[in-house]
Parts: C-alpha cells; structure tokens; sequence
C-alpha cells in the first residue's frame, strides 16, 4: 500500500521506468497520512500540462497525505520537462519536491542547465516553479557562450533560460534593502553592462533585447567606441553572423544621459577623436553603414581635435542629431536645431615633415 501510494504520487522509492524519460501524469489517491525514508531512488512527476520532474536521488525523506506529496532529498540530479519535453538539468547537494505546488529546490552548490539555450546557472539555492515557467535563484552566476550575468544576489528567469531579470519582480526581495553592491554585471560579448536592475530578453539566436537601470547605468562597447551612462537604457544587440561580434545597432536612454564616442581608426586624415556630451534622452541607431545619435533636451556637445589649439570644441542646444563613420566614429555631420551651432574646430596647421 505504501509503495502504491506513493508511486500513485509520483514520489517514487522503485525503479519507474527508463531514466529520462518524461513521467506520465499523476492520479492521486485517496491515502491517510504516512511518512517514508528511502535510498538510491526515484523522484518523478507531470501535471496536465506536461510539466514535471525526473530526479535521481542518493536519500529521500517522503511525507504525502491525500493528492499531497512532499518529499527532502540529498544529493539528487534529474531533468525538468515542459509539454513533456526536456528543458533542464539540475544537481544539487540537497533539496525538496512538492507535487501540490509544482515546486523543486536545490540547496548548495546548484547547478542548472538549460537544454533550450545552452545556458548554465550557479548558484547557492535554486528554486523551479513548474507552473509559472519560473526559476529563482539566489547568489547567482549565468554563463552561456556569449553571455556572463553575475554574480548577483538574487535573479529570476524562465525555465529555458531566454529571459533573465533582476529585480524584485516578486516583491520579496529589493536588491535595495541588500547588504551588497547595487552596481551589478552583465557581459553579452564586447559588450558590458552595470547596472541596478535588468532584464535581458534572448529574442532570437542572433538577437538580445536588454533594458537596465541604474544610479546610474553604464554601458560599454569598446569595440564600437561606445561609453554611455543614463538612469535607463534599452538597448538591442545583434550579433554578427561571421565575426560572431555582437553590436549595438539601437538603443534609447533617459535621465542624465552621459556619453562618448571614441575614434578607432588612426588614419591620417582623421581629425576628430571623440565626441561626447550629455542630455536628458538620447536615441542611437546603427544599420551598418552609420551611427546616428539623436540628443533632446539640454545638449552639450563636445568635439575632441587631433589638431586643434584648444582642448575640445564646445556647443549647446536643445536638440542635435551627429552621425558617425561605423568602422572609425569619425564624425559625418551633425544637425543643431538651436545654441550655439559654432563647432567648427581649430586647427594648427602641419609643418613640413607632418610635425
């Protein structure tokens, strides 16, 4: 009756088929309340919806009643399914399982691993809520080929890992109220990010869709030349299909907007190289063949000169709109609609052998 019981919960202490595989939803039973203790075996379950776990266990402790079953684990490993279909691998040194809410959870040391996106999280505790497609975890670390998060106090994500966000999205826990730098660190390729919050979307393959905020955030492509600060930024990534670089080709900003943008090139003839300035919102876009800044609202802009005999040219305005050379930032042209439009820079003339 015992074994019946808990086999009808899907708290398995026997063998229950090939591991792996997705278990077969659950039919719960009618039963008083017991309690079990068993080694080396199995943790399985599935709702309706094809969503459950297949966990291996070196120790568990069982608790069930009527349609209810909870059991404490040491030292398990399994596999998470949605529709019935692998989403995950986790391990952890202990945890627990609760066929009532859905809900498992890793405890030190876990390891996580989603097979949709090949991207693995570390972290202290884990936590998987099957029936809100929702991992929490806490002391985190997220890495994928392209992609580092972290560490960081507290993170939430899908199961498939494709979206990411650290905030206190739950209202339990305010990053505010933690004992711990609030600047935290995502790096997806060249470039970085540090930030109060985030929320980091994987549109496609080729596509990340990242909003942060911060006090302020900072954002950094060096190998676009790009340096930003602002209360909040979205940005869109995409990656280059033959370099595998992943570029910012759009991204708006508000809320004391800083930035720079620094030459590459060292052609010759080059002449400005940086142009950098603050607003209160800005809108960058990129389509291969320019980069195109629009500044609102309070706008100063500064050109940095090879050549010139003052350190930087100096313009303000209410709206500006500069366009860059995408391989050296040299600068195309800018529009001022108000201010001061004098930018023109000084130069010194060269002398003979370019001295």
């Amino acid at each position: 009756m015992k074994r019946l019981a808990l086999l009808a919960l899907v708290i398995a202490l026997a063998g229950c088929g090939p591991s792996g595989e997705p278990p077969k939803p659950n039919k719960p039973l009618e039963i008083p309340h017991q309690k079990s203790e068993a080694k080396a075996v199995k943790s399985e379950y599935q709702d309706n919806q094809g969503r459950g776990w297949n966990l291996s266990v070196t120790k568990a402790k069982v608790e069930f009643t009527s349609q209810v079953g909870q059991a404490e684990f040491e030292k398990f490993s399994g596999d998470f399914f949605d529709q019935g279909k692998k989403v995950g691998f986790i391990q952890a040194a202990s945890g627990s399982a609760d066929t009532s809410t859905g809900i498992v959870k890793g405890v030190g040391g876990v390891d996580f691993r989603s097979y949709v996106h090949n991207t693995e999280i570390k972290a202290d505790t884990i936590e998987w809520r099957s029936r809100r497609n929702l991992i929490i975890a806490s002391n985190a670390e997220v890495k994928r080929k392209e992609f580092t998060l972290g560490p960081v106090p507290a993170m939430y994500a899908d199961t498939s890992v494709g979206t990411i966000w650290v905030d206190n999205r739950e209202g339990k826990l305010n990053l505010a109220s933690l004992a711990l730098p609030l600047i935290l660190h995502l790096q997806i390729g060249d470039v970085s990010f540090d930030y109060a919050t985030v929320n980091a979307k994987l549109v496609d393959k080729n596509t990340w869709s990242v909003v942060v905020k911060g006090t302020p955030a900072h954002v950094v492509s060096k190998q676009q030349g790009i340096d930003v600060t602002a209360a909040r930024m979205d940005v869109t990534l995409v990656r280059n299909e033959k370099s595998g670089e992943w570029i910012i080709t759009n991204s708006t900003a508000s809320g004391g907007l800083k930035f720079s943008f620094l030459h590459l090139g060292e052609s010759e003839d080059q002449r400005i190289q940086a142009v950098s300035g603050s607003c209160d919102h800005g809108v960058y876009t990129f389509d291969g063949k320019e980069k195109v800044l629009r500044l609102i609202e309070k706008v100063v802009l500064t050109m940095q000169h090879q050549d010139v005999q003052d350190p930087g040219v100096r313009s303000q305005s209410d709206e500006a709109v500069v366009r860059l050379d995408p391989k050296t930032n040299q600068l195309i042209a800018f529009d001022l609609n108000s201010g001061n439009a004098n930018l023109t820079p000084k130069i010194k003339p060269k002398k003979d052998g370019g001295a």
